[in-house]
């Protein structure tokens, strides 16, 4: 049953996306001893790097967490960037290799097509480092690698421990790794979130926003939206001067702009009625539903309108309540 519900154009709907954690429990169980460099001389006998991989000790859990990375890369249409990798120099003189998915390419693997821009995501990302002491090998890797050239990133196990050795597959190719210094962190750094301790646990109450408030940003494309959603309900409105009676009613301290919004959201709810639609449009999360059904429905004119009548003052105006009260909540959250 399609209830009442408040929503404003103005605003981005709120996505909470939550990257994949497996990793780290494969990561962990899987008992990583270190990292493995592999180098080839070139022509002139200098040796390049050619692969590096995570040396494990229990087969099971390195083969899950190898795969997971690849799928990552899969994923996002064999895009190495996929799994950022970043080897940062620690102070005490070890280095830690950390790892986690690209938040770009994640956040365009979540969000399909037209709601990538249209939707304010909160991610909850997971990371994962390991410390280890700096050697000649990594210095070496460090020293002659490239940014450009390929290097086969796997998951071996059991090198240099005696027991049976096995290089793993299947593996994937990065052209980039990110080189830090833990006391000159870039802000993309990885580094950020392993290395910083947290004072407060995560919660909702700490993940809110405190960004202030555009209006005239938000009044744009609240504009914007109101026309792309709805162009046949815009055009009736501003150039048909369709309810122009109804609308001079209403008290002037709403803007035109939010008795548009409020009448087209009059009319969204009217046809979902008319679909029998089991769209969800109270609570939290209505304004996703709502957000989904407007990108893959198009506003023509042979689409559902109710009759003039329907849109009294009394009626507009507890939608434009109700689109106020949304908006309220949203900004509170900021």
């Amino acid at each position: 049953m399609i209830t009442n519900f408040g929503f404003d154009y103005g605003v981005k709907p709120r996505m909470i996306l939550v990257s994949d954690q497996s990793f780290v429990e494969y990561f962990d169980k899987g008992k990583c001893i270190g990292m493995i460099y592999v180098n080839c001389p070139d022509s002139t006998g200098k040796l390049l790097p050619t692969e590096i991989g995570f040396n494990f000790e229990v087969e099971e859990y390195a083969q899950l967490f190898i795969e997971t990375l690849v799928r990552w890369v899969e994923q996002s249409g064999n895009d190495e960037r996929a799994v950022h990798m970043e080897f940062i120099d620690m102070k005490n003189g070890d280095y830690m290799v950390a790892f986690a998915q690209d938040k770009e390419l994640f956040c365009k693997r979540m969000l399909h097509g037209m709601l990538e821009d249209r939707v304010d995501p909160i991610l909850f990302f997971f990371y994962k480092g390991k410390t280890m002491q700096t050697g000649r090998n990594y210095a070496q890797f460090k020293q002659n690698y490239v940014q450009g050239r390929r290097i086969i990133v796997r998951a071996f196990v059991g090198i240099g421990t005696g027991a049976e050795e096995k290089i793993l597959l299947p593996y994937f190719i990065k052209s980039s790794f990110q080189f830090s210094k833990e006391e000159d962190l870039p802000s993309d750094s990885i580094a950020h979130s392993l290395l910083v301790k947290k004072d407060k646990p995560l919660t909702k109450n700490n993940i809110k926003r405190k960004t202030p408030v555009d209006h005239e940003a938000i009044a744009t494309r609240r504009r914007q939206d109101l026309s792309y959603f709805f162009p046949v309900t815009i055009d009736r409105i501003n150039r048909q001067e369709w309810l122009a009676e109804v609308i001079k009613t209403i008290p002037p301290h709403f803007s035109q702009q939010q008795i548009q919004q409020a009448i087209c959201n009059m009319i969204l709810a009217e046809r979902l009625k008319q679909e029998s639609s089991e769209l969800k449009t109270a609570g939290p999360g209505h304004d996703m539903n709502l957000l989904r059904y407007l990108v893959e429905t198009i506003e023509s004119f042979d689409s559902y309108f109710p009759p003039d009548n329907f849109f009294t003052k009394p009626l507009i105006k507890q939608q434009l309540k109700r689109d106020k009260d949304y908006l309220t909540d949203y900004l509170s959250k900021e």
